[in-house]
């Protein structure tokens, strides 16, 4: 079964304390619209009010990325089309 909370982060913890231990949980850390609603289904990037994170979930599988120098190429294009330094100090 597939179910869509969107709740204000202060009631994130009490959410997922109620959920099964085999529970497949996963979260968005930018704003989006709302109210607040559950059983809504996903969001789009319609919903999304402001970028505040950019996570990429880049799994080398496939029907994912075909090696880990195809994943760290996208993490290389995306931090240049950011504009931001990596934590090695190189853009």
């Amino acid at each position: 079964m597939s179910r869509t909370t969107d709740c204000a982060p202060r009631h994130a913890a009490a959410v997922v304390a109620q959920l099964p231990a085999s529970a497949n949980i996963f979260y968005g850390v930018n704003p989006t619209a709302g109210p607040a609603r559950e059983g809504g289904g996903r969001g789009t990037e319609a919903d999304i009010n402001r970028l505040a994170a950019l996570i990429a979930d880049l799994d080398v599988k496939p029907g994912g990325c075909a090696s880990l120098d195809v994943a760290k190429a996208i993490d290389g294009d995306l931090t240049a089309i950011m504009g931001v330094t990596d934590r090695r100090g190189t853009q």
